[in-house]
């Protein structure tokens, strides 16, 4: 007899667990943009110190992305940074981020300015691709713009003798309500 009330005793926890859970998933729907990609290069000709890399034009995609999810802009309530990679793409493998002392990529528009959505400091040695730390702001108004830039600033530590070419991918996560 006691084994049959343990039995249903855990049925009854499993039944409790599972409608809480549905209920959190229900109420909210998350779902990634693609990735943004842009390259940028340490050239031998950089002197040591503060770089802004590259500025990239991005598009917002934010109307397309919830028109695929069937979702307004109001039922949005947050885009963050999900992953942001930054890859040596010189073909020699021995090519390192040693050179530069840290790295980050922030986004920015006239009407918001700018924000940094991932940095690594310092970079470790010996590495030819970075995960960077994510910072955790709600990038939601940078992505209701038309256009953001996106940029790959950095420290230059020791100059380099050759071309660092590098890519930088960077996904956001989009959180909204049902």
């Amino acid at each position: 007899m006691k084994m049959y009330s343990r039995i249903i005793t855990i049925f009854i926890l499993f039944f409790f667990i599972s409608v809480s859970c549905e209920e959190v998933i229900n109420d909210l729907l998350t779902f990634d943009s693609q990735y943004y990609i842009f390259d940028f290069s340490v050239d031998p000709i950089d002197r040591t110190g503060y770089h802004i890399f590259t500025e990239e034009i991005s598009k917002s995609n934010l109307d397309s992305l919830l028109e695929a999810n069937s979702l307004s802009k109001e039922k949005l309530q947050e885009v963050i940074t999900k992953e942001t990679i930054i890859n040596i793409t010189d073909p020699d493998a021995s090519t390192t981020f040693d050179p530069l002392e840290k790295l980050s990529v922030t986004i920015y528009t006239k009407a918001l300015g700018e924000t940094t959505i991932a940095a690594i400091d310092p970079i470790p040695r010996g590495l030819n691709e970075l995960t960077l730390v994510l910072e955790d702001c709600d990038l939601k108004d940078y992505l209701y713009e038309d256009e953001f830039i996106l940029s790959a600033i950095g420290v230059l530590k020791e100059r380099t003798y050759k071309t660092i070419t590098m890519q930088a991918k960077v996904k956001f996560q989009f959180r909204a309500g049902l």
